[in-house]
């Protein structure tokens, strides 16, 4: 074999073997991205109603994946609202389910005309039941905030 013809065959060795490498190791980079946090605290609006304010998120939060559920202490839906909350018309929106019925919900904007920072979550208990020990949870794409009601 020629050295000119070797030379080629090493270089070509070299490309396959650098590409399978880049390959690998970014394969293992992918997904590596932290979940990002939503601050969400609650308070109590009256006698047996709550709000649960999105007072944080960290910048690159993406709002239009996320989606809102409200639970019990056993992980049982009892409100939500599904991902990509629309608040440009009417500036609010009742939450999708409910069941069992026992709390009905309300996202109210702060004026910017989309779901985000500054927004809240007003709930109110369904047949004069107690919202006390319930969790809300906001999350979507690598992003999520959760709380306790009362």
């Amino acid at each position: 074999m020629s050295p000119v013809i070797a030379t080629i065959l090493m270089v070509a060795i070299t490309v396959v073997l650098a590409a399978v490498l880049y390959v690998l190791v970014s394969t293992f980079l992918v997904g590596t991205e932290r979940e990002r946090n939503i601050g969400v605290a609650c308070a109590k609006v009256g006698q047996t109603n709550y709000r649960c304010s999105i007072v944080s998120a960290e910048p690159g939060t993406d709002f239009a994946s996320v989606g809102i559920q409200v639970t019990t202490s056993n992980g049982s839906i009892v409100a939500s609202w599904a991902r990509g909350i629309d608040l440009s018309v009417g500036g609010s929106k009742e939450n999708d389910t409910a069941s069992p019925p026992i709390a009905s919900g309300r996202v109210v904007d702060d004026g910017d005309g989309a779901f985000g920072t500054g927004d809240d979550v007003y709930l109110s208990p369904i047949s004069g039941g107690s919202l006390a020990g319930l969790g809300i949870k906001l999350s979507g794409n690598r992003c999520q905030g959760t709380a306790t009601i009362g």
